[in-house]
């Protein structure tokens, strides 16, 4: 038997029974095989969002098939900040006995990855260093991103033992949003060295994919998105495939920002997933995004909001010094010296 999918360019390919996103790669050329970091199946029909998926993973036959590279724009960059994400977890897990670890997405900005340290330990960007030195170990280790699909049972008993109770509870929420027709039976867990993750992936090949990177701020965030629930610790970071394509900023700052739109944390949280042909896109917090607190300065903030709304009630009365209404004002209006993106820009 074969399995036929159809390329970009139109072109039928026809592959072994079986055959993975990587045999794929491998019979359209040598280079792109070695360029391969996951594939994007769809059905063709217009309209529709391809499946991200690993290399790994066997091709549905009749599917629309098309090979991610460094050179995808987005969906390879959201593939490897993922894996920097799992990244992160390994690095924090080694550092810090006792540590407990929730959720970690990609997002539009970079990533992050939520955690419960032990009483007494808190993080700060001092800490920073010496996490992305565990980081860069385990990046330059090249450690294989590898999937199991483990029943619902397995994966539990693993995480309970292992005193995770944020996997056991993400795990009991999705077997309860399961079906009565159709009920939960496995997940998906993914290994990169020695740390293992409930999630659903997709991942690169291997963490060798993330050429540069870089944490940039804490901030913490209710479990859940409950105020009554655990205020755990959010570690943000940004991640690219080499300095090369590292984004300047007006200030020259080495550090980019964090993300600061939490509404992107639900749609792209990397946790667990049931095993599924079906599978959602990349990311996975079921139902409820955790809510963010930002350890820094509030009153600064607070202090810019304030300046504002000042500037705002300023501008609704008059436009280029003159009172809107009267002679030419009333066809013009007056453009600042510097928009409010760039001065956020320059502030970085």
């Amino acid at each position: 038997m074969t399995v036929t999918v159809t390329l970009p360019d139109g072109n039928a390919l026809e592959l072994p029974d079986e055959a993975t996103g990587a045999d794929a790669a491998a019979a359209i050329g040598p280079g792109l095989a070695r360029a391969a970091l996951a594939v994007a199946v769809g059905d063709g029909v217009a309209g529709t969002t391809p499946e991200v998926r690993d290399l790994a993973l066997a091709l549905p036959d009749g599917a629309h098939l098309s090979i991610i590279t460094a050179k995808s724009g987005e969906q390879a960059l959201e593939l490897i900040r993922h894996d920097a994400a799992h990244v992160l977890a390994a690095a924090v897990m080694e550092l810090y006995e006792g540590v407990k670890i929730s959720i970690g997405p990609p997002i539009a900005e970079g990533f992050y990855y939520d955690f419960e340290f032990p009483p007494g330990t808190v993080i700060s960007e001092a800490d920073f260093p010496k996490i992305e030195e565990r980081m860069r170990t385990h990046i330059k280790a090249a450690e294989s991103f590898e999937r199991q699909d483990v029943s619902v049972a397995a994966a539990r008993a693993r995480f309970l033992a292992a005193g995770q109770d944020y996997k056991v509870e993400l795990i009991d929420d999705l077997v309860a949003a399961a079906s009565a027709s159709a009920p939960l039976t496995t997940v998906s867990l993914y290994t990169n060295g020695p740390f293992t993750d409930l999630c659903r992936g997709p991942h690169a090949p291997s963490t060798a994919s993330v050429g540069a990177f870089r944490l940039s701020s804490v901030a913490g965030a209710y479990w859940r998105g409950d105020s009554t629930r655990t205020m755990l610790t959010r570690i943000y970071g940004t991640a690219f495939f080499s300095k090369a394509s590292w984004p300047s900023t007006s200030s020259g700052s080495s550090r980019p920002r964090r993300a600061t739109t939490a509404s992107s944390d639900a749609s792209s949280a990397c946790s667990p997933s049931p095993t599924s042909l079906q599978a959602p896109p990349s990311g996975c917090l079921p139902a409820r995004a955790s809510s963010t607190r930002s350890c820094g300065s509030r009153a600064r903030w607070a202090r810019a909001a304030a300046t504002a709304r000042s500037r705002r009630r300023r501008s609704s009365i008059r436009s280029c010094g003159r009172p809107l209404g009267t002679g030419a004002s009333t066809a013009r209006t007056c453009s600042p010296s510097r928009s409010r993106t760039a001065r956020w820009a320059s502030s970085r």
